[in-house]
């Protein structure tokens, strides 16, 4: 009987874990997708650090050195209380560079 507990909670687990990751990375895809096609808006972007207008104009010279295969393609994901960061590493003009993208999650919506 223990086994099967065992095994039975290690299922469940393994469920949990699979949608946490799955929702995190539709967060990527969803990101990505709208990016490449133009229809992020500012209302999307919340910084306390930096205007959202100029965090608009960093993503589109991103967008303009990485093809979009590059950039949806999977990033490490990392998620600490209502935020997920995705380190993203990416290269242009033979310079690696790792990028962190991180998002805000608010009434089961992201922000970048």
């Amino acid at each position: 009987m223990k086994k099967a507990t065992l095994v039975l909670n290690v299922f469940v687990f393994a469920l949990i874990l699979s949608a946490h990751v799955s929702n995190e990375d539709s967060i990527w895809k969803e990101f990505v997708t709208s990016l490449y096609n133009n229809t992020l808006t500012l209302e999307q972007i919340k910084s306390p650090y930096v205007a959202k207008e100029q965090l608009m104009e960093w993503l589109d010279i991103i967008k303009s050195r990485h093809a979009f295969d590059e950039m949806i393609a999977p990033s490490d994901i990392y998620k600490v209380d209502n935020k997920v960061h995705h380190l993203k590493t990416l290269t242009y003009k033979g310079h690696t560079t790792t990028y962190n993208f991180s998002f805000l999650i608010e009434d089961n919506k992201w922000y970048f």
